[in-house]
């Protein structure tokens, strides 16, 4: 909360001093209001709340383009850490993930569907788990077995997610975690989105 109310304060300081600049987009709008749809919600309702406040003050109200920073903050207090920082870096790994998948199988992925946002809360506490050095290893290698059988494409394309995580995080993905991760993949496929063009 104290770092969500000290970006309000900066961004109501930048705003009355350089409005030109606040009202740019975010660059990372798309990707936060898909990825974070709570969290936008939320953050939509407390920028409408701030801008209430700042009219009665007789201050400029702040531009919709805050919503994407407040989410953000939103995003990172679920995760107890003061680092903005590692929620840009997982906003846009998340996003990378969802065009592999895309492009694995040819299809659009709704990134507001019940197994995205499954997809999407399981890389989260991936997220802290690689962060705390304590990847899952429960000994799935019989999940892994039937998904190698029962859809290989889930498991290559999630082998390739595996890969550009490891690259993202300098972190190799134990077997377990491969493993989940084309259980969701597989889950996604079948929801199967939009074909692309």
């Amino acid at each position: 909360m104290v770092a969500l109310a000290d970006h309000l304060q900066m961004a109501v300081k930048r705003n009355e001093l350089e409005p030109e600049l606040t009202s740019n987009p975010n660059p990372l709008s798309a990707e936060v209001h898909h990825l974070y749809p709570e969290e936008t919600r939320l953050a939509t309702e407390i920028l409408e709340r701030t801008n209430n406040w700042l009219a009665e003050k007789g201050i400029p109200p702040l531009p919709p383009a805050e919503v994407v920073a407040i989410s953000l903050h939103l995003v990172n207090a679920g995760f107890r850490t003061e680092d903005l920082a590692e929620t840009y870096v997982m906003t846009g790994v998340f996003e990378q993930l969802f065009e592999v998948i895309d492009s694995s199988f040819g299809i659009t992925l709704d990134r507001q569907s019940v197994n995205a946002a499954r997809f999407i809360t399981h890389m989260r506490y991936f997220f802290v788990r690689v962060h705390h050095d304590g990847q899952l290893n429960d000994g799935m290698s019989v999940l892994r077995n039937s998904l190698e059988i029962s859809h290989p494409d889930s498991v290559a394309c999630a082998e390739r997610l595996s890969q550009i995580l490891s690259l993202r995080l300098g972190a190799e993905l134990s077997s377990d975690e491969q493993t989940y991760l084309a259980l969701h993949v597989a889950r996604l496929a079948e929801d199967r989105g939009t074909t692309a063009d």
